[in-house]
């Protein structure tokens, strides 16, 4: 299908109008372009509809700024490589959001969403009530709220403190430590945890 461009006042920059859509009450919605050369090739590249916000003025700013570019030396010197630079850092952006994410979940969120699940189809039913007991008593309460890798050696030592307090026998102890160090060690393998296993630091019974 073939278009008619029209010159604006500006140089390089044109447009071709929309057949039937409309921007506004009247006037036929604009599809703008700049026109530019780089190593004496000539680039025409689309921008986009009036309806989207651009007008001659910014089809103007847009080639201006692409120009500089090319003289200076100093940023993206065509629309492409600037789109495919604003994409990638999106991309790179959206990575480290998720990554920060995963950092800094909470001991709670990753055995609920994640760990229990996996623990429920890899161990007898008998066991698994036993462990996921031990886990709502005792590691829910006093440190599910922390992400696990702000999970400090005084955290885990509190709670062996205030079990100890109530009685619960050495084996006991080292049982609960053990869910945790297990739960730990499959979020390490998943990649929501950098460096060491905290639990594994805390002294035997």
């Amino acid at each position: 299908m073939g278009y008619t461009w029209i010159k604006t006042k500006t140089t390089g920059v044109r447009y071709r109008e929309h057949p039937t859509r409309k921007n506004g009450a009247v006037k036929k919605d604009r599809y703008y372009t700049i026109r530019y050369k780089v190593n004496n090739v000539l680039k025409e590249e689309g921008l986009g509809w009036a309806s989207e916000g651009w007008t001659e003025e910014k089809a103007a700013l847009k080639r201006s700024e692409l120009r500089k570019a090319y003289r200076t030396g100093i940023g993206s010197i065509t629309l492409k490589e600037q789109r495919e630079k604003t994409a990638k850092e999106k991309e790179l952006s959206a990575l480290q959001e998720e990554e920060n994410k995963k950092l800094n979940i909470t001991l709670n969120e990753f055995y609920n969403t994640y760990f229990k699940n996996i623990a429920q189809n890899n161990t007898s039913e008998r066991t698994f009530k036993s462990e996921s007991g031990f886990y709502k008593n005792w590691l829910a309460p006093h440190i599910g709220d922390i992400p696990m890798n702000d999970i400090q050696l005084i955290n885990l030592e509190n709670l062996k403190a205030t079990m100890i307090k109530q009685q619960k026998s050495p084996r006991t102890i080292n049982y609960v430590f053990g869910i945790l160090s297990q739960i730990l060690s499959y979020a390490k393998k998943m990649g929501y945890i950098k460096g060491d296993i905290i639990a594994k630091q805390l002294k035997k019974n």
